[in-house]
Formats: structure tokens, sequence, C-alpha cells
């Protein structure tokens, strides 16, 4: 998702989505009422009494919006507010938001939630790669189209200063020192055999986010199977869904040992209080309570407190615990 232009007075944001994963997103943002520009088309008979497609600019203000994967497109339907070309206002009409092309969006009032919302969506992931077997490693940097290698390491496999063993330990310690020097946010380990299995273990000792993955070689030509990879392109749109996944199990620890949390009629009443530092909401929750949840978020972005909305698996669980929850500054009296 490319943001173009982002209006907070005239309650209007302008993007360009780049993914079908952006456009998921924007089913989700785009609310019944909002007035949604961009580039329609619609049959209209000729004065030779034949059918003719015109494509237009319209504003619409929204009724419904569906999701089509087959085509990769946003169908978004509603009443025609304005137009380019000659034509009944108020009229149904549909208009199709498609992948790499401008779309306007005027909601009736645009929150910060919504914002930060579309922002992290907008975010990709830095994504590291290592193709590795015993003998060499590349490292680099990729993105849902290209690469960059940075590093390449020859292991000292054949050295005569180590032994069988202390070359292994050598070879890793080679690479992770590589690897400090990214500043990636994941990692790919791809290679044939299982030398890429220690260096998984490596890295999860350090915390970080790995995926691993089976590769023909250790070789230049392989990093195009990354590229290719469905596994690349689900971690470069997932910047949020690790997002939320991180902020649930953080949740969850504190709940464990009572730390400065609240969750369900708790969290309600923290937020009301001016308790709340971060405030979570799932999807179901705004949903089934539209107008308390909206309160309760603008009394949150009021008190400067971060406000999440969740919309991935990690929602389900905030669904248990009452689609509501908080980071608290300070404990509330219950």
């Amino acid at each position: 998702m490319r943001i173009t232009k982002i209006d907070r007075k005239q309650n209007l944001i302008e993007l360009i989505p780049e993914t079908p994963e952006d456009l998921l997103h924007l089913e989700r943002f785009i609310e019944e009422h909002d007035i949604v520009a961009g580039i329609a088309s619609r049959k209209e008979k000729s004065e030779e009494s034949k059918a003719v497609r015109k494509t237009f600019f319209a504003e619409l203000e929204v009724l419904s919006k569906q999701y089509e994967p087959t085509k990769q497109v946003l169908r978004v339907t509603g009443k025609i507010l304005h137009a380019s070309i000659e034509t009944a206002l108020h009229a149904s009409q549909s208009l199709a938001i498609e992948l790499n092309k401008k779309v306007r969006i005027k909601k009736q009032k645009l929150y910060e939630w919504q914002i930060e919302r579309i922002k992290s969506s907008a975010k990709k992931l830095a994504i590291a790669f290592i193709l590795l077997d015993d003998e060499n490693a590349l490292i680099g940097m990729l993105s849902e189209s290209n690469y960059k290698i940075l590093y390449e390491i020859h292991s000292p496999k054949q050295s005569k200063e180590f032994a069988s063993e202390e070359w292994k330990k050598q070879y890793y310690t080679n690479i992770m020192k590589a690897l400090e020097n990214l500043q990636a946010e994941a990692f790919i380990v791809a290679g044939p055999g299982f030398w890429k299995d220690e260096l998984v273990e490596l890295l999860e000792e350090k915390k970080a986010k790995v995926l691993k993955c089976s590769a023909s070689s250790a070789t230049r030509s392989a990093i195009k199977e990354l590229l290719k990879s469905t596994l690349l392109k689900k971690l470069a749109s997932d910047a949020r869904l690790i997002l939320e996944h991180e902020l649930l199990e953080e949740l969850l620890k504190e709940i464990a040992r009572d730390g400065l949390v609240a969750y369900a009629s708790d969290a309600e009443l923290a937020v009301l209080s001016g308790a709340a530092s971060k405030l979570l909401v799932s999807e179901n929750f705004l949903a089934e309570n539209r107008e308390k949840a909206i309160q309760l978020i603008e009394l949150a972005e009021q008190s400067k407190a971060k406000v999440y909305i969740f919309g991935s698996e990690a929602s389900k669980q905030l669904d248990a615990l009452g689609g509501i929850a908080c980071f608290l500054r300070f404990r509330i009296q219950r």
C-alpha cells in the first residue's frame, strides 16, 4: 500500500493498493456512507441505440463493498454524488478498486487509529535472506520482486587451522556477525540439507523472527526460488499480523503474572480512568459494539494511548478475553 495523501481536516486519504492483501485491508477500512472517488465505467445507449461502455471519474457514497479475489479487485457499490460525464445523480453505480491505481476515500470522520492501521498495512518488513550449505553462505536483503547480496561467506571447511567441529562453529560465528550488521526485522534461512537448521536455532535464541525453507543450492540462482516463494509474499505483507501476535503474547504474559494489564469490562474502566497506555480492540468488538467502541477509542486517543484494531488470527484470542484489552500506566480500582 502506498499512501499519497492524508488530510485530517477533510477526513480524506488517497492511496494506491499494490498487493491483494492491500485490497483486503481496504475492504475493512471502507465503511458505509464513506465517499470513494476513482475511475468507473457503465454502458450507455448511443444515438444509434448501441450500448457503449463509457469510462469516467466518479464519487460514490458507499452502500456496499466486496473483494473479488479471482479478479483481484475490490468492488464498491453506491450512489453517484459527482461524475465527469452527464449521468443521473444518486443513480446506483459500482467502482472497481484495482491494484496500482489511485483511490480517494473521504470519511465522515477519519480517526487516528484508522490512519495508523492503514500506515501499518503500508509498512513492509525488512527481510534478510541466508542461503547456505557446507561451503558457502550468501546473505542479503529481499523485497517482493528484488534482492541485494551484501555478504558472501566461505566456510573454513578446508582450512588446516580448524578441526572438524571447530570450522562449523567458526562458520556460523562469521554468518551471525554479518547478520548483526543488517537492520532486518525477519530472516528467511534456506539451503539444501540440514545446514540451515543450526543457524535457525541460533537466530531463534536471539528472539529473531525466522522462517526456514528449502532451496536446491546456496547459489545466486537459488535466490530466484525465494522470490517466487509464497512464503516471502506472505511475510512481506504480514508486518501487521506479526505486530498483533507480539502484542497478544505480551498481554497474555502480563495476565499470567498479574501485571499492568486489564481486559473485558476492566479494560473499559481503565480507558475511562485514563489509565490505558495501549488499547487493543478486536474487529468483532468494534462491529458489534460500534458506538461504545468508538467512544472508548476516542477517549484512549485523547489520553495519548496507542490504539490497535486486531483483524488477524490474534483477534480470535482477543475475543476470548472480551474483545478489548489494554496495557496500563497504573493500576485501577476495580
